[in-house]
């Protein structure tokens, strides 16, 4: 039951080599104590250009959960330009 955020300030490259894929997200995964994937919650990372833009995702963990993780999943990148991410953080919010 407990509220986890996960934030960081990400970047990509646009202009003269632009970053590509055709996933990008950041999410939280709520983890057994066996490290199964019980529940995830996702924010599209899609709209990210050459600006610092901070994303944000906030879940409750289910019931279960031993562990939440930070992730920064991407899939089927290009081969030009970066996505990059600062400043990242995994917090426990108060109730």
């Amino acid at each position: 039951g407990q509220i986890v955020r996960a934030s960081a300030w990400f970047w990509a490259d646009q202009i003269f080599n632009p970053w590509t894929a055709a996933v990008q997200e950041l999410k939280i995964e709520f983890l057994s104590d066996v490290f199964a994937v019980l529940d995830s919650h996702r924010v599209d990372l899609g709209d990210v250009v050459e600006t610092w833009t901070q994303k944000t995702v906030q879940a409750t963990a289910p019931a279960g959960t031993a562990w939440a993780r930070f992730v920064v999943n991407v899939s089927g990148a290009g081969s030009t330009g970066a996505l990059q991410f600062d400043r990242a953080e995994l917090t426990r919010e108060p109730e």
